[in-house]
């Protein structure tokens, strides 16, 4: 099984960025495509996002969860009804099967603002979700959600959220409240026991029109039996 994790486009407009995040994703022939939240920087951007996710291809399906500005710029109503008009599936605290390969995809709404309820998430799974039972691929749009993942016995966290620093010169990260925002600000795979958490950076940019040693980033995991 082959999947492709997106986060953070925050769009504007549709620029050469999104298309070669466009190319270079359908190019991997995923099964399945996650989008961890951040569609948008305004109310503005979202027609652009629609335009862009719609050219996204899998041939299982494309699952998204919520981020931060998307909650700030949409109504929850307006951002899932308008994705599912798309064809893509929004995981809001929920939880649905990933085709049959035995694991579930489990979706939480944005932990930066507390809006997520992964407890009420793992109730869709067979057995509520406990170690003992499938396992499960968490979508979750910061890394806010670690600690509970690890409680819950998660092997597998997908988020964004930090842009891998967007600025990304250590000295200045520390120094600045905004792209402070952590441990795993910088990307890449995380352990925390049992639990890996897999840091995408992001395809755009917030406050700051420029990304710097933090380039965008379009990971493919693949799962072999």
């Amino acid at each position: 099984t082959r999947l492709v994790h997106l986060s953070d486009l925050h769009m504007e407009r549709v620029g050469w960025r999104e298309r070669r995040m466009v190319r270079l994703a359908n190019r991997e022939r995923p099964e399945w495509i996650v989008i961890t939240g951040d569609f948008v920087n305004s109310t503005q951007g979202w027609p652009a996002a629609l335009e862009t996710v719609r050219q996204l291809q899998a041939t299982r399906g494309i699952v998204a969860v919520p981020g931060n500005t998307d909650n700030h710029f949409l109504t929850p109503r307006q951002f899932d009804e308008d994705l599912r008009a798309i064809g893509v599936r929004v995981l809001r605290n929920a939880a649905m099967p990933l085709g049959a390969t035995g694991a579930w995809l489990v979706g939480v709404d944005d932990p930066v603002n507390r809006q997520d309820r992964l407890e009420h998430a793992l109730r869709g799974m067979p057995g509520g979700g406990a170690p003992a039972h499938p396992p499960a691929i968490l979508l979750a749009h910061s890394p806010d959600i670690m600690p509970d993942a690890v409680a819950a016995g998660i092997p597998l966290v997908l988020v964004g959220h930090t842009h891998g620093g967007q600025i990304a010169i250590p000295w200045l990260i520390h120094v600045s409240s905004y792209a402070n925002r952590g441990r795993y600000v910088l990307g890449g795979l995380y352990h925390d026991g049992a639990t890996q958490l897999s840091l995408n950076r992001g395809i755009g940019h917030k406050v700051l029109p420029y990304r710097f040693l933090a380039p965008p980033e379009v990971t493919v995991i693949t799962f072999e039996r």
